[in-house]
């Protein structure tokens, strides 16, 4: 079915629109996804994304007018949707490598982080990399480990003194007898 200008026109806006506002783009064909998957995967990306719909022609001049270098035909080959990520730049990632588990129709084939283009495999271990949180809670046990190694060894060192003074002090009370 044609598209209208007008309506091409429209969708070119949305496209420059979400390039402008998003941290992160993963592009992912959609071959064989029904419109109930689809909003379906919508409602996964409500919290800080959009998935959008698009010619790959517009999706390229969107993307050039964003300073995005050339999009390869690879990326946006076939039916091709694009995953905006607002908030956090490896969110659309993650929600679109945890769908494509369970919908084999939606497949990751790149994306683009930071303004340079990413292959389907940088794509899926940005996706695979633990949330924020639990990356902070990790960096912070490993900083306190030393600190805590250090405490013990000298919670160990004044242990193990007052143990040879208690003895000292038995064997004189021993003597005294």
């Amino acid at each position: 079915m044609a598209v209208s200008r007008k309506k091409k026109e429209e969708i070119l806006q949305a496209l420059l629109d979400n390039f402008a506002k998003s941290k992160s783009v993963v592009f992912a064909r959609n071959e064989g996804l029904s419109a109930k998957q689809i909003d379906s995967f919508r409602d996964t990306l409500e919290a800080g994304g959009k998935f959008q719909i698009a010619k790959k022609t517009l999706i390229k001049i969107a993307a050039q007018k964003n300073g995005v270098e050339e999009i390869s035909e690879e990326f946006i080959d076939g039916a091709i949707g694009a995953v905006f990520s607002f908030d956090d730049e490896i969110f659309g990632a993650k929600q679109t490598f945890e769908f494509s588990k369970k919908n084999k129709e939606l497949q990751i084939s790149g994306g683009i982080f930071f303004g340079k283009i990413a292959g389907k495999n940088e794509v899926e271990k940005l996706a695979k990399i633990p949330p924020r949180d639990e990356l902070l809670a990790k960096f912070v046990g490993c900083a306190a480990a030393p600190i805590s190694g250090f405490v013990g060894t000298g919670k160990n060192l004044i242990s193990g003194f007052v143990r040879v003074l208690d003895s000292i002090r038995e064997q004189k009370a021993a003597a005294e007898k």
